[in-house]
């Protein structure tokens, strides 16, 4: 007696078990994805977290090096990149001025890959006049509409509580400073979240609801 299974069987078998395979490599491509996606992401948010430290250690160190003044956030009355908080700092995260400083530089800087630029921010190759970072404007210390170009920043010894002292964060649209959360001047690009750094050098990511409760907790009282 002939017990062996036919060919037909055979290749139906062969069939299943290669429908089987796939439906599990589905399976699993559905469990993976979403895991590699959430773990680059984790990824580029702590290279955020890392880009801002940087940035707290450089206003920190451009403070010793100017009388104990952290770098204006912005400089009513001037039009070249001296007005912005980010030519100040440049020095101190790697990118020493030019000969002649201009805006062309300013902005080649804030693409490189490196700690201007936070991974996440993809708008910012998209606009030329965006900054994947932005400086909270009261660490500038003229009054706003002010245009006597002064080009010193908050000093660090009277900030009242430099742990709450709300100082640069990721941008999303605008320029290099911001000033209200209603404005959509802010990216929360990090799981909702976005990454702020504070006088002290820390960083925490906060959500917009967060912000926007406690702005004027964050921004300002710290500063006065």
């Amino acid at each position: 007696m002939n017990t062996r299974p036919s060919r037909q069987a055979a290749a139906a078998f062969t069939l299943v078990e290669l429908l089987t395979v796939i439906a599990i490599i589905g399976i699993l491509a559905g469990i993976i994805i979403p895991v590699v996606g959430r773990v680059r992401s984790q990824a580029k948010a702590a290279q955020c977290v890392s880009n801002l430290r940087e940035i707290g250690k450089g206003m920190i160190t451009y403070a010793t090096d100017n009388k104990d003044y952290f770098p204006p956030s912005r400089v009513t009355g001037i039009s070249g990149p001296d007005n912005n908080w980010l030519y100040y700092l440049a020095p101190y995260v790697g990118h020493p001025h030019p000969e002649t400083p201009d805006w062309e530089w300013l902005k080649s800087i804030c693409r490189q890959k490196g700690v201007l630029l936070c991974p996440e921010n993809i708008n910012v190759s998209q606009d030329l006049w965006l900054y994947s970072y932005k400086m909270n404007i009261w660490f500038r210390k003229i009054p706003y509409g002010d245009a006597t170009s002064i080009k010193t920043g908050v000093r660090l010894s009277s900030i009242t509580n430099p742990s709450r002292a709300f100082t640069a964060v990721d941008g999303a649209t605008g320029n290099g400073s911001v000033e209200f959360t209603s404005s959509g001047e802010i990216a929360y690009v990090h799981n909702g979240k976005a990454n702020c750094l504070f006088a002290d050098g820390h960083v925490r990511p906060n959500t917009k609801e967060f912000l926007d409760l406690n702005w004027d907790a964050l921004c300002k009282s710290p500063l006065k």
